[in-house]
Protein backbone atom coordinates (compact mmCIF):
# COMPACT_ATOMS: atom_id res chain seq x y z
CA UNK A 1 0.00 0.00 0.00
CA UNK A 2 2.95 2.57 0.48
CA UNK A 3 3.82 1.84 -2.90
CA UNK A 4 0.64 2.46 -3.83
CA UNK A 5 0.43 5.69 -2.52
CA UNK A 6 3.86 6.99 -3.98
CA UNK A 7 2.06 6.42 -7.47
CA UNK A 8 -0.74 8.87 -6.26
CA UNK A 9 1.39 11.59 -4.56
CA UNK A 10 3.49 11.43 -7.91
CA UNK A 11 0.09 11.70 -10.10
CA UNK A 12 -0.89 14.70 -7.81
CA UNK A 13 2.25 16.25 -8.11
CA UNK A 14 2.13 16.45 -11.79
CA UNK A 15 -1.72 17.40 -11.75
CA UNK A 16 -0.63 20.47 -9.79
CA UNK A 17 2.48 21.29 -11.58
CA UNK A 18 -0.02 21.07 -14.77
CA UNK A 19 -2.55 23.40 -13.03
CA UNK A 20 -0.06 25.93 -12.57
CA UNK A 21 1.21 25.99 -15.92
CA UNK A 22 4.42 23.90 -15.63
CA UNK A 23 5.55 26.22 -12.20
CA UNK A 24 6.80 23.63 -10.00
CA UNK A 25 7.26 26.67 -7.49
CA UNK A 26 3.65 27.33 -6.90
CA UNK A 27 2.57 26.60 -3.00
CA UNK A 28 0.26 23.23 -4.24
CA UNK A 29 2.87 22.19 -6.51
CA UNK A 30 6.05 22.41 -4.55
CA UNK A 31 4.27 20.93 -1.41
CA UNK A 32 2.91 17.57 -3.40
CA UNK A 33 6.80 17.18 -4.35
CA UNK A 34 7.79 17.63 -1.21
CA UNK A 35 5.42 15.05 0.08
CA UNK A 36 6.34 12.77 -2.60
CA UNK A 37 10.06 12.98 -1.48
CA UNK A 38 9.09 12.33 1.96
CA UNK A 39 6.86 9.27 1.12
CA UNK A 40 9.94 8.02 -1.24
CA UNK A 41 11.95 8.19 1.25
CA UNK A 42 9.62 6.47 4.22
CA UNK A 43 9.16 3.22 1.75
CA UNK A 44 13.51 3.06 1.92
CA UNK A 45 13.11 3.11 5.83
CA UNK A 46 10.11 0.55 6.12
CA UNK A 47 11.84 -2.03 6.72
CA UNK A 48 13.74 -0.51 9.28
CA UNK A 49 10.77 1.11 11.42
CA UNK A 50 8.58 -1.71 10.76
CA UNK A 51 6.18 0.53 8.77
CA UNK A 52 3.22 -0.52 7.54
CA UNK A 53 0.83 2.17 6.08
CA UNK A 54 -2.74 1.55 7.57
CA UNK A 55 -6.10 2.05 4.91
CA UNK A 56 -7.05 4.93 7.19
CA UNK A 57 -3.23 6.84 6.98
CA UNK A 58 -3.81 6.22 3.22
CA UNK A 59 -7.16 7.81 3.10
CA UNK A 60 -6.42 10.96 5.49
CA UNK A 61 -3.39 11.79 2.87
CA UNK A 62 -5.32 11.35 -0.25
CA UNK A 63 -8.01 13.34 1.16
CA UNK A 64 -5.22 16.49 1.73
CA UNK A 65 -3.38 16.21 -0.87
CA UNK A 66 -6.86 16.50 -2.81
CA UNK A 67 -7.95 19.76 -0.71
CA UNK A 68 -4.71 21.05 -1.28
CA UNK A 69 -5.26 20.40 -5.72
CA UNK A 70 -9.13 21.84 -5.23
CA UNK A 71 -7.32 24.65 -3.52
CA UNK A 72 -4.78 25.15 -6.67
CA UNK A 73 -7.54 24.66 -8.98
CA UNK A 74 -10.12 26.67 -7.51
CA UNK A 75 -7.23 30.06 -7.01
CA UNK A 76 -6.53 29.46 -11.14
CA UNK A 77 -10.05 30.13 -12.04
CA UNK A 78 -10.59 32.77 -9.67
CA UNK A 79 -7.36 34.81 -9.50
CA UNK A 80 -6.13 36.28 -12.61
CA UNK A 81 -2.75 37.11 -12.66
CA UNK A 82 -1.64 41.05 -13.49
CA UNK A 83 0.56 42.34 -15.65
CA UNK A 84 2.41 43.86 -12.97
CA UNK A 85 0.34 45.83 -10.42
CA UNK A 86 3.24 47.56 -9.66
CA UNK A 87 5.12 49.48 -11.68
CA UNK A 88 8.74 48.16 -12.25
CA UNK A 89 11.54 50.33 -11.11
CA UNK A 90 15.48 49.83 -10.60
CA UNK A 91 16.31 49.73 -7.08
CA UNK A 92 19.68 51.27 -5.96
CA UNK A 93 20.61 49.38 -2.93
CA UNK A 94 23.79 50.98 -0.50
CA UNK A 95 26.63 48.22 -0.64
CA UNK A 96 28.60 50.52 2.41
CA UNK A 97 25.31 49.81 4.78
CA UNK A 98 24.84 46.15 3.79
CA UNK A 99 28.65 45.72 4.61
CA UNK A 100 28.11 47.30 7.86
CA UNK A 101 25.27 45.25 8.44
CA UNK A 102 26.97 42.21 7.62
CA UNK A 103 29.82 43.14 10.15
CA UNK A 104 27.12 43.43 12.67
CA UNK A 105 26.18 40.00 12.07
CA UNK A 106 29.01 38.46 12.45
CA UNK A 107 29.33 40.38 16.04
CA UNK A 108 26.09 39.52 16.78
CA UNK A 109 26.44 35.82 16.23
CA UNK A 110 29.47 35.64 18.34
CA UNK A 111 28.11 37.08 21.03
CA UNK A 112 25.28 35.37 20.93
CA UNK A 113 27.19 31.97 20.58
CA UNK A 114 29.46 32.60 23.47
CA UNK A 115 26.63 33.23 25.78
CA UNK A 116 24.52 30.43 24.73
CA UNK A 117 27.70 28.20 24.97
CA UNK A 118 28.47 29.15 28.70
CA UNK A 119 24.39 28.56 29.70
CA UNK A 120 24.36 25.03 28.66
CA UNK A 121 27.77 24.65 30.20
CA UNK A 122 26.08 25.42 33.32
CA UNK A 123 23.07 23.70 33.16
CA UNK A 124 25.03 20.44 31.92
CA UNK A 125 26.22 20.40 29.00
CA UNK A 126 29.84 19.62 28.33
CA UNK A 127 31.89 20.65 24.90
CA UNK A 128 29.47 21.16 21.67
CA UNK A 129 26.28 20.11 23.35
CA UNK A 130 26.11 22.51 25.70
CA UNK A 131 23.65 24.15 22.97
CA UNK A 132 21.72 21.70 23.09
CA UNK A 133 21.45 22.06 26.84
CA UNK A 134 20.49 25.69 26.56
CA UNK A 135 17.45 24.93 24.39
CA UNK A 136 16.15 22.11 26.85
CA UNK A 137 16.86 24.43 29.91
CA UNK A 138 14.40 26.72 28.06
CA UNK A 139 12.17 24.51 27.07
CA UNK A 140 11.64 22.93 30.38
CA UNK A 141 11.34 26.29 31.66
CA UNK A 142 14.39 26.04 33.88
CA UNK A 143 14.74 29.51 35.49
CA UNK A 144 18.42 29.65 36.09
CA UNK A 145 19.50 28.79 33.35
CA UNK A 146 18.61 31.81 31.19
CA UNK A 147 20.74 34.02 28.21
CA UNK A 148 21.30 37.40 28.72
CA UNK A 149 18.07 39.14 26.95
CA UNK A 150 19.48 41.43 24.88
CA UNK A 151 21.96 39.27 23.41
CA UNK A 152 19.29 36.46 23.04
CA UNK A 153 17.23 39.20 20.58
CA UNK A 154 20.13 39.56 18.07
CA UNK A 155 19.04 35.90 16.71
CA UNK A 156 16.67 38.08 15.08
CA UNK A 157 18.37 40.82 12.87
CA UNK A 158 20.80 37.99 12.30
CA UNK A 159 18.29 36.04 10.95
CA UNK A 160 16.53 39.11 9.28
CA UNK A 161 20.36 40.17 7.28
CA UNK A 162 20.82 37.17 6.23
CA UNK A 163 17.52 37.09 3.93
CA UNK A 164 18.10 40.47 2.51
CA UNK A 165 21.51 39.94 2.04
CA UNK A 166 20.40 36.43 0.71
CA UNK A 167 18.39 37.92 -2.20
CA UNK A 168 20.92 40.73 -2.92
CA UNK A 169 23.32 37.54 -4.00
CA UNK A 170 20.60 35.45 -6.01
CA UNK A 171 19.54 38.81 -7.32
CA UNK A 172 23.43 39.38 -8.17
CA UNK A 173 24.19 36.07 -9.56
CA UNK A 174 21.16 35.82 -11.68
CA UNK A 175 22.05 38.62 -13.54
CA UNK A 176 25.17 38.12 -14.21
CA UNK A 177 26.80 41.34 -12.34
CA UNK A 178 30.48 41.62 -10.94
CA UNK A 179 29.45 42.52 -7.69
CA UNK A 180 32.45 40.56 -5.53
CA UNK A 181 31.26 42.40 -2.27
CA UNK A 182 27.74 42.21 -2.34
CA UNK A 183 28.32 38.51 -3.56
CA UNK A 184 30.12 38.12 -0.44
CA UNK A 185 28.31 39.64 2.03
CA UNK A 186 25.58 37.34 0.79
CA UNK A 187 27.47 34.44 1.52
CA UNK A 188 28.78 35.88 4.67
CA UNK A 189 25.41 36.83 5.92
CA UNK A 190 24.06 33.23 5.27
CA UNK A 191 26.78 31.60 7.57
CA UNK A 192 25.96 34.04 10.05
CA UNK A 193 22.44 32.84 9.98
CA UNK A 194 23.42 28.72 10.02
CA UNK A 195 25.78 29.50 12.72
CA UNK A 196 23.36 31.30 15.10
CA UNK A 197 20.82 28.80 14.71
CA UNK A 198 23.18 25.88 15.10
CA UNK A 199 24.34 28.06 18.59
CA UNK A 200 20.26 27.86 19.33
CA UNK A 201 20.05 24.47 19.82
CA UNK A 202 17.81 24.09 16.12
CA UNK A 203 18.33 23.10 12.39
CA UNK A 204 14.67 23.81 10.99
CA UNK A 205 15.66 27.31 10.58
CA UNK A 206 18.33 26.41 8.29
CA UNK A 207 15.87 24.71 6.20
CA UNK A 208 12.92 27.71 6.08
CA UNK A 209 16.69 29.62 4.91
CA UNK A 210 16.71 27.36 2.15
CA UNK A 211 13.27 27.24 1.64
CA UNK A 212 13.35 31.40 0.96
CA UNK A 213 16.69 30.85 -1.28
CA UNK A 214 14.61 28.39 -3.52
CA UNK A 215 11.87 31.02 -4.13
CA UNK A 216 13.85 33.67 -4.61
CA UNK A 217 16.18 31.97 -7.23
CA UNK A 218 12.81 31.14 -9.11
CA UNK A 219 11.08 34.28 -9.50
CA UNK A 220 14.20 36.20 -9.96
CA UNK A 221 15.50 33.67 -12.59
CA UNK A 222 12.06 34.32 -14.49
CA UNK A 223 11.55 38.08 -13.96
CA UNK A 224 15.13 37.89 -15.47
CA UNK A 225 14.15 35.90 -18.75
CA UNK A 226 11.02 37.90 -19.42
CA UNK A 227 8.77 35.13 -17.78
CA UNK A 228 8.12 33.48 -20.25
CA UNK A 229 5.48 30.56 -19.24
CA UNK A 230 7.75 28.27 -21.95
CA UNK A 231 10.51 29.16 -19.44
CA UNK A 232 8.64 27.72 -16.04
CA UNK A 233 10.44 24.06 -16.81
CA UNK A 234 13.39 25.50 -17.55
CA UNK A 235 13.92 27.47 -14.39
CA UNK A 236 13.13 24.54 -12.03
CA UNK A 237 16.31 22.65 -14.04
CA UNK A 238 18.28 25.32 -13.44
CA UNK A 239 17.26 25.96 -9.98
CA UNK A 240 18.07 22.05 -8.92
CA UNK A 241 21.33 22.65 -10.79
CA UNK A 242 22.01 25.51 -8.53
CA UNK A 243 20.53 24.48 -5.11
CA UNK A 244 21.76 20.84 -5.27
CA UNK A 245 25.18 21.47 -3.43
CA UNK A 246 22.81 23.68 -0.66
CA UNK A 247 20.46 20.93 -0.18
CA UNK A 248 23.56 18.78 0.25
CA UNK A 249 25.32 21.03 2.46
CA UNK A 250 22.39 21.38 4.80
CA UNK A 251 21.48 17.44 4.74
CA UNK A 252 25.82 16.99 5.98
CA UNK A 253 25.69 19.90 8.36
CA UNK A 254 22.50 18.76 10.08
CA UNK A 255 24.13 15.56 10.12
CA UNK A 256 27.40 16.78 11.80
CA UNK A 257 25.23 18.59 14.21
CA UNK A 258 23.20 16.37 15.16
CA UNK A 259 25.00 15.84 18.42
CA UNK A 260 25.34 19.74 19.37
CA UNK A 261 21.68 20.23 18.89
CA UNK A 262 20.44 16.79 21.02
CA UNK A 263 20.93 16.46 24.58
CA UNK A 264 20.87 12.96 24.35
CA UNK A 265 22.37 10.41 21.43
CA UNK A 266 20.07 7.75 20.60
CA UNK A 267 19.12 9.44 17.38
CA UNK A 268 23.25 9.31 17.16
CA UNK A 269 23.56 5.65 18.13
CA UNK A 270 20.58 4.39 15.62
CA UNK A 271 21.04 6.19 12.51
CA UNK A 272 24.97 5.58 12.55
CA UNK A 273 25.55 6.48 8.61
CA UNK A 274 24.67 9.51 6.52
CA UNK A 275 22.49 7.92 4.25
CA UNK A 276 20.24 6.49 6.99
CA UNK A 277 20.32 9.32 8.53
CA UNK A 278 18.77 11.47 5.47
CA UNK A 279 16.12 8.72 5.40
CA UNK A 280 15.18 9.13 8.73
CA UNK A 281 15.28 12.92 8.31
CA UNK A 282 13.01 13.05 5.28
CA UNK A 283 10.84 10.13 5.54
CA UNK A 284 10.10 9.71 9.26
CA UNK A 285 7.45 12.19 9.33
CA UNK A 286 5.31 9.77 7.21
CA UNK A 287 6.41 6.99 9.50
CA UNK A 288 5.16 8.86 12.03
CA UNK A 289 2.00 10.19 11.23
CA UNK A 290 1.01 6.56 10.17
CA UNK A 291 1.54 5.52 13.91
CA UNK A 292 -0.20 8.41 15.47
CA UNK A 293 -3.24 7.42 13.28
CA UNK A 294 -3.29 4.05 14.17
CA UNK A 295 -2.75 4.73 17.71
CA UNK A 296 -6.01 6.82 18.31
CA UNK A 297 -8.28 6.73 14.97
CA UNK A 298 -8.35 3.01 14.69
CA UNK A 299 -12.18 3.48 15.79
CA UNK A 300 -14.34 6.59 15.29
CA UNK A 301 -13.42 9.98 15.46
CA UNK A 302 -11.89 10.51 12.71
CA UNK A 303 -14.29 13.15 11.09
CA UNK A 304 -13.97 15.77 14.04
CA UNK A 305 -11.18 14.24 16.11
CA UNK A 306 -11.13 13.29 19.64
CA UNK A 307 -9.64 14.29 23.03
CA UNK A 308 -6.79 11.34 22.44
CA UNK A 309 -5.81 12.78 19.34
CA UNK A 310 -5.18 16.42 20.74
CA UNK A 311 -3.12 14.62 23.47
CA UNK A 312 -0.71 12.76 21.21
CA UNK A 313 -0.95 15.62 18.41
CA UNK A 314 3.26 16.76 19.12
CA UNK A 315 3.81 13.27 21.26
CA UNK A 316 7.14 11.53 20.80
CA UNK A 317 6.51 8.02 18.98
CA UNK A 318 9.40 5.75 18.01
CA UNK A 319 9.72 3.61 14.91
CA UNK A 320 9.72 0.32 15.17
CA UNK A 321 11.61 -1.13 17.90
CA UNK A 322 14.40 1.75 17.67
CA UNK A 323 15.51 3.99 20.35
CA UNK A 324 14.28 7.23 18.36
CA UNK A 325 11.49 8.30 16.58
CA UNK A 326 9.97 11.89 16.09
CA UNK A 327 7.13 14.16 16.78
CA UNK A 328 6.38 15.45 13.35
CA UNK A 329 3.59 14.02 11.15
CA UNK A 330 3.94 16.22 7.89
CA UNK A 331 1.39 19.12 6.84
CA UNK A 332 -1.49 16.70 7.72
CA UNK A 333 -0.74 16.14 11.38
CA UNK A 334 -3.82 18.96 11.94
CA UNK A 335 -5.97 15.79 11.50
CA UNK A 336 -4.66 14.79 15.12
CA UNK A 337 -6.56 18.78 16.42
CA UNK A 338 -9.73 18.32 15.46
CA UNK A 339 -10.06 15.63 13.08
CA UNK A 340 -10.12 15.41 9.16
CA UNK A 341 -13.06 17.61 8.30
CA UNK A 342 -10.96 20.61 10.18
CA UNK A 343 -7.66 19.53 8.32
CA UNK A 344 -9.64 19.84 5.08
CA UNK A 345 -10.76 23.58 5.79
CA UNK A 346 -7.30 24.02 7.35
CA UNK A 347 -5.29 22.76 4.08
CA UNK A 348 -7.90 24.66 1.61
CA UNK A 349 -7.38 28.47 3.56
CA UNK A 350 -3.49 27.96 3.66
CA UNK A 351 -3.08 26.95 0.36
CA UNK A 352 -5.98 29.32 -1.07
CA UNK A 353 -4.24 31.79 0.87
CA UNK A 354 -0.72 30.79 -0.31
CA UNK A 355 -1.11 31.34 -3.73
CA UNK A 356 -3.20 33.81 -4.05
CA UNK A 357 -0.58 36.02 -2.54
CA UNK A 358 2.00 34.16 -4.73
CA UNK A 359 -0.04 34.79 -7.64
CA UNK A 360 -0.63 38.35 -6.91
CA UNK A 361 2.47 39.60 -5.55
CA UNK A 362 4.92 38.01 -7.36
CA UNK A 363 3.99 35.79 -10.70
CA UNK A 364 4.70 38.26 -13.61
CA UNK A 365 6.32 40.57 -11.27
CA UNK A 366 8.90 43.15 -11.86
CA UNK A 367 12.22 44.33 -10.00
CA UNK A 368 10.65 47.35 -7.05
CA UNK A 369 11.08 48.28 -3.73
CA UNK A 370 7.71 46.78 -3.34
CA UNK A 371 8.35 43.56 -5.20
CA UNK A 372 11.33 43.21 -3.27
CA UNK A 373 10.56 43.58 -0.29
CA UNK A 374 7.29 41.10 -0.91
CA UNK A 375 9.56 38.75 -2.42
CA UNK A 376 11.75 38.53 1.01
CA UNK A 377 9.03 38.54 3.26
CA UNK A 378 7.31 35.31 1.27
CA UNK A 379 10.47 33.93 1.02
CA UNK A 380 10.17 33.85 4.74
CA UNK A 381 6.80 32.01 5.03
CA UNK A 382 7.78 29.94 2.01
CA UNK A 383 8.58 26.62 4.15
CA UNK A 384 4.68 25.91 4.83
CA UNK A 385 5.00 24.77 1.54
CA UNK A 386 8.41 23.05 0.93
CA UNK A 387 8.35 21.49 4.81
CA UNK A 388 4.97 19.89 3.39
CA UNK A 389 7.15 16.57 4.26
CA UNK A 390 8.06 17.15 7.41
CA UNK A 391 4.96 18.92 9.58
CA UNK A 392 2.19 21.74 9.77
CA UNK A 393 4.48 24.42 10.11
CA UNK A 394 1.75 27.54 9.36
CA UNK A 395 1.50 28.04 13.53
CA UNK A 396 5.37 29.18 13.27
CA UNK A 397 4.42 32.66 10.78
CA UNK A 398 1.85 33.56 14.14
CA UNK A 399 5.31 33.33 16.54
CA UNK A 400 5.80 36.91 18.11
CA UNK A 401 9.49 36.08 17.24
CA UNK A 402 8.50 35.44 13.58
CA UNK A 403 6.70 38.44 13.08
CA UNK A 404 9.18 40.46 14.75
CA UNK A 405 11.89 39.56 12.00
CA UNK A 406 9.71 40.47 9.71
CA UNK A 407 9.82 43.65 11.34
CA UNK A 408 13.45 44.18 10.90
CA UNK A 409 13.38 42.93 7.24
CA UNK A 410 11.17 45.48 6.75
CA UNK A 411 13.34 47.94 8.07
CA UNK A 412 17.13 46.63 6.80
CA UNK A 413 15.25 46.42 3.57
CA UNK A 414 14.11 49.90 3.55
CA UNK A 415 17.39 51.52 4.97
CA UNK A 416 19.26 49.94 1.99
CA UNK A 417 17.34 50.61 -0.18
CA UNK A 418 16.63 54.40 -0.54
CA UNK A 419 14.72 56.08 -2.98
CA UNK A 420 13.52 53.72 -6.05
CA UNK A 421 14.44 54.97 -9.62
CA UNK A 422 11.68 54.58 -12.06
CA UNK A 423 12.51 52.80 -15.19
CA UNK A 424 13.18 55.33 -18.70
CA UNK A 425 10.86 53.41 -21.22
Amino acid sequence: MLSLLLLIVAMFTLVNIKISQRDTISPAAIACLSLFIGVLFSCMGADSWEFRLSATTFFVVLVGISAMTMANLFSRKRIKVPVSWIKGSDVVYNDKIVEVATFCSIIFTILYGLNAYRVGMMAGGSGMNAFAYMKTAYMEDAGQYRMNPLIRQLFKPVIAIAYVNMFLFIDTVVKKEKNKRRKLCGLISVLSAVAIVIFSGSRTEIMQLLSGGILMFSVLWREHKGWNIKDNKKSFVEMIRKIWPAVFAFLALAFISRNIVKTTNNELSATSTFLQYVIYYVGSSVAVLNKKIKMVYSGEGLLFGNDIAKTIMHAQVYLGKLNYGGNTATIFISVFEGGLIYMICRLLLVFFIGILLYRSLLLKSESSYKRNRNLVLMSMSYYVFTMAYYSDCVGLLTKTSNILTMFVVIFYHRLIAGVPIRKVN
